[in-house]
């Protein structure tokens, strides 16, 4: 395959609803719980963590996230929190990647510090503006990339509270990350589309309207090049799921997928 990529600022980011009182002061106890996780699991800091024991970080006689315990409060905190994740690529790929994060380490870490214990539930869907927005699935926070997470943020005013993806390693150097790639990709034998403007009367398979890097930010690479994505290619079709926009671009289904 022949992948041209478009820049484009995408992250992975952990976002809370509007209004969501009872989830701040939780919020912050989670931020610093998979802030510990991304350090540890970090390879370049791997080697100053190899020795690394909680009471170095977390003194004895503090109440901090290994030491004591917080009260839980019924009118400040919640004993269930729901967290929302976006599922491009499946729901069965989020729950493999994300559950043990969002359910079973928040639960270790972050819940066992109450007293009593508060829990952790993963619900993932593959649709969040209908499910999150639209539908009564009730979340209190919601991890999704920037496509979602502006829609979300222009519909009901939800804030953006962490991002995972900071830095990323590459032939032994470390990138800090401002911008992330969204793809453009076709068939390395069709040499009939080489360029952006080639896509004009094409068939394109695209991950959702709503996608930043799996078709907004390809919209307007398209634009700029003087191409309307509604009316230039034959058709796009939404797939709502990454696999199948590959699966479509090898069996010819579409001549480009995004």
């Amino acid at each position: 395959m022949k992948l041209c990529q478009d820049k484009s600022h995408k992250n992975q980011r952990i976002m809370m609803p509007p209004n969501n009182a009872n989830g701040s002061q939780t919020m912050i106890w989670i931020l610093s719980s998979l802030a510990l996780l991304s350090l540890v699991a970090g390879h370049d800091n791997h080697d100053k963590w190899v020795n690394w024991t909680a009471d170095d970080h977390w003194p004895d006689g503090e109440l901090n996230c290994w030491h004591g315990f917080r009260d839980f409060d019924p009118l400040t905190q919640k004993r269930v929190y729901h967290v929302g994740v976006h599922a491009p690529a499946g729901i069965e790929t989020a729950w493999r990647e994300y559950n043990l994060t969002f359910t079973t380490y928040l639960n270790e870490v972050v819940g066992s510090r109450f007293k009593p214990n508060i829990e952790f539930v993963m619900d993932a869907t593959d649709d969040p503006l209908r499910d999150w927005l639209d539908g009564d699935t009730d979340v209190d926070f919601m991890y999704s990339d920037t496509g979602i997470f502006s829609c979300i943020a222009t519909e009901v005013g939800a804030q953006a509270i962490g991002t995972t993806i900071a830095k990323q390693s590459a032939r032994e150097r470390d990138y800090a990350l401002d911008q992330f790639a969204g793809t453009m990709l076709v068939l390395a034998s069709n040499e009939e589309i080489e360029e952006v403007e080639d896509l004009k009367g094409r068939r394109i398979g695209a991950q959702a309207f709503s996608d930043f890097a799996g078709a907004q930010a390809q919209f307007y690479v398209m634009g700029e090049e003087g191409l309307d994505f509604i009316v230039d290619p034959k058709q796009v079709v939404f797939t709502g799921n990454n696999d199948d926009i590959v699966k479509g671009v090898l069996s010819g289904a579409w001549d480009a997928g995004f």
